[in-house]
């Protein structure tokens, strides 16, 4: 499975694996996303947009209130770079895998803004952030997001079929063979 990942996705493993270290290892509770600071949100942002080709800018800014909740905007030009916006008190909802989800999600908006001419929709900037964040980070980070704002949404609508899901399906009851195929026994049947 491994011979098959970019250059940038290592890089993108890196940074995830860097930012969980600290998750893995302790024995308290889980860090949360407000135990970032926002220094770490920065470098970790600056670290994605990296991984995905995008060469502007970014700053991330924890804000009071955000009627998106997450959002990321240009600043004065496109070429002075773009800022993400994320709401205090939803930030202190998140751990950092999630942290990590939103910043990549958020920057998916960011290169379909570099990328003219692809449509601009949710689907497609969570497509470009699974490019370097797990689906099931993203998938986590809506359970959140969908929950704080007190509505249901559809994650396959957003993130795709969970192919994994279907993987494992697949391996649990593999298929049986087609009572209307020949059965092989291992001679010619001609």
């Amino acid at each position: 499975m491994l011979k098959h990942c970019t250059v940038s996705t290592y890089r993108v493993l890196a940074i995830v694996l860097t930012l969980s270290y600290p998750l893995l290892t302790a024995q308290a509770k889980p860090e949360t996303g407000a135990a970032m600071r926002l220094e770490q949100l920065e470098a970790t942002a600056a670290e994605l947009a990296a991984a995905m080709g995008l060469n502007q800018p970014i700053q991330v800014a924890v804000v009071p209130d955000n009627k998106r909740v997450v959002s990321v905007e240009a600043l004065s030009s496109p070429e002075d770079g773009y800022q993400i916006l994320i709401e205090q008190s939803f930030l202190e909802t998140l751990d950092s895998e999630e942290c990590v989800a939103a910043l990549a999600h958020e920057l998916g908006h960011v290169w379909i803004y570099s990328h003219f001419p692809f449509l601009h929709t949710e689907a497609l900037a969570n497509e470009i952030a699974m490019r370097a964040v797990p689906r099931k980070s993203m998938a986590a980070l809506y359970s959140k997001l969908w929950a704080y704002n007190g509505v249901a949404g559809k994650l396959e609508d957003l993130l795709g079929p969970d192919t994994q899901q279907g993987i494992a399906a697949m391996a649990a009851h593999p298929a049986s063979p087609n009572a209307n195929s020949p059965q092989r026994s291992g001679k010619d049947s001609r």
